[in-house]
């Protein structure tokens, strides 16, 4: 059984039934990190009409569903998907050699792309859902479609394309259970990518056997029962509660509880889960109170401890993380922390830091009542600390009332996107992206943070210092000591150059009674508002104390006399 679609001038029977059965899949399905995962139906089913192979080859044991899609990957996808035929000619100059020239060749002959620019194809750029959209648009030859799906396109190109996908059922949005946002400026991930291609072509989600599980129960030590089991098991923590376990588990394993399994740590044991070199990890479903790791550690900790090698690629979520010695999570490369309760811990709610650390997702946790010693708050204290990361996400999280500030990016990350977060309560800022480099702050609430108050420009609902090329639009920034606040101070330099305060663009943001908004310095640092490109358009100011440029109060018709929110308003 298939269906005919109009492919450029070409029209192919795409078929759409299963090639692999139910039945056959392995427990846990294909692949080892996508259990449980929100589209391992779909996985599964674009990887049972092999349009997807995996990302680790040869092995292909792992499908890596938070990786963002580049356009050669998406290339691929949509040639296996749609079965386009071999290319008669070179179209581009950049992919000689590359695993995706064919692909790329195919998709310009059937009419689906142009490239990037002129003979070039750009394969190893990473691709937008807008840019998905219109791709998936045209292999569909979708219709025009007169309703308009959702409230963030409106200025994009690529409106009518999103539009008619969400017509046609191939897309729901982005921040469910509303889906009134398609957010086309975010990187397509592998997932996503995947969820896509099942619904543009009719697939069912195969939704494979369980891992297979072997029970932990009360009362006995858990790490022989481990140690018996090869990598890769499931492993059940029975429900009540369980004192001083430590779980040294391996590649692959998962840790999941029963309704009301319970770790506690007596406020003696140092871990939950031993921090090793497994990759893979998942914990699930588990209450983890009163462990006592060393500082700047936590009861799950998948990052350096005593010189062995990070964790990769961890999944922690659906946990309740509480009254812990120091932090309640710590996290690093390729890990996912969602929809988990982190409070009433020690020092700081959840960590990414210390190791280099790319395509973390924090997403979906409340995050509250952390730093309950009142440490020093301005080192590392409060509900999050992520440092020396890359491409960061913290997306949807309720982050309030902790002890510090919020959400707090400090030390060389690059590529932050921190958005649809609710951040409130915080005695410290609510978002603070300090001495790092390139990052998108949008379509934050950010309400009555900052009292602890330092005074100057402190404690801004949003606060950036010495951090260059950073976009901040969309936030409403309600009742917060100060505003929007840009500082710039002598703090050296990092692993991208000097930490300056450059290229930061804050438009189209609501300030309602919140101090100060502006940029300030110390002394001998006055000329950076004239040659670094700092900007604030467009944004509406409701009762609010002020504004500050050049380390000067300013009324609002001073403000604007430096060119700045000459499209903006004030009440």
């Amino acid at each position: 059984m298939g269906k005919w679609k109009l492919i450029g001038a070409t029209t192919v029977l795409v078929v759409v039934t299963a090639t692999v059965a139910l039945a056959a899949l392995p427990p846990g399905g294909t692949f080892t990190d996508d259990n449980g995962h929100t589209f391992e139906g779909a996985i599964e089913a674009i990887a049972a009409e092999g349009i997807t192979r995996g990302c680790n080859p040869p092995a292909n044991t792992r499908f890596c569903p938070e990786d963002h899609v580049t356009r050669g990957q998406m290339a691929i996808f949509i040639v296996r998907a749609y079965n386009l035929s071999a290319a008669a000619s070179d179209f581009f100059t950049d992919d000689t050699g590359k695993v995706y020239e064919d692909a790329a060749n195919r998709l310009a002959q059937a009419g689906l792309t142009h490239g990037c620019g002129p003979g070039i194809y750009c394969g190893d750029d990473t691709i937008t859902r807008g840019e998905m959209a219109a791709f998936l648009s045209r292999a569909e030859n979708l219709p025009g479609s007169t309703t308009d799906h959702f409230v963030d396109d409106n200025t994009s190109i690529f409106e009518l394309a999103i539009d008619r996908l969400g017509t046609a059922g191939i897309t729901q949005g982005c921040n469910p259970p509303f889906n009134d946002r398609f957010c086309p400026e975010d990187n397509v991930t592998r997932g996503q990518m995947a969820a896509f291609l099942m619904r543009a072509l009719g697939l069912t989600p195969i939704n494979p056997p369980p891992p297979a599980a072997t029970l932990l129960p009360i009362g006995v030590s858990w790490n022989p029962i481990i140690a018996a089991e090869s990598a890769g098991t499931t492993f059940v923590v029975e429900s009540g509660v369980h004192y001083g376990q430590t779980a040294n588990l391996k590649h692959g394993d998962a840790l999941v509880g029963q309704p009301g399994a319970v770790m506690d740590g007596r406020n003696v044991t140092d871990w939950a889960v031993q921090p090793n070199r497994a990759n893979n990890v998942t914990v699930k479903g588990l209450e983890i109170r009163n462990y006592s790791p060393d500082d700047q550690y936590a009861p799950i900790t998948a990052r350096t401890y005593g010189g062995a090698a990070a964790g990769i690629g961890w999944t922690v979520e659906n946990c309740d993380l509480h009254h812990n010695s120091y932090s309640g999570l710590a996290l690093s490369e390729g890990s996912i922390a969602r929809n988990n309760r982190i409070h009433d811990n020690g020092v700081i709610g959840i960590e990414v830091s210390w190791v280099r650390s790319s395509g973390a997702l924090v997403e979906g946790n409340e995050i509250y009542r952390n730093n309950t010693t009142g440490a020093y708050e301005y080192y590392e204290a409060g509900g999050s600390k992520f440092g020396d990361t890359e491409n960061l996400i913290v997306r949807g999280n309720f982050v309030h009332d902790n002890n510090g500030p919020g959400l707090w990016t400090d030390t060389d990350n690059v590529n932050t996107l921190y958005e649809n977060n609710v951040v409130e309560g915080n005695s410290g800022a609510g978002i603070f992206h300090e001495i790092s480099y390139s990052a998108t702050i949008r379509n934050n609430q950010v309400r009555g943070n900052g009292f602890r108050s330092r005074g100057w420009l402190w404690e801004g609902g949003i606060m950036i210092a010495g951090s260059q090329n950073v976009e901040i639009s969309g936030n409403v920034v309600q009742d917060n000591y100060n505003g929007i606040t840009l500082i710039q101070q002598d703090r050296g330099s990092g692993a991208l150059g000097p930490y300056l305060l450059r290229n930061v663009s804050v438009h189209d943001n609501t300030v309602i009674r919140s101090g100060r908004t502006g940029a300030a310095q110390d002394v001998g640092e006055h000329s950076i508002f004239t040659t670094r490109n700092i900007t604030f358009q467009n944004n509406d100011y409701e009762n609010v104390a002020g504004f500050s440029w050049a380390d000067r109060w300013l009324a609002w018709s001073q403000w604007r006399g430096y060119g700045m929110d000459l499209t903006g308003s004030i009440k």
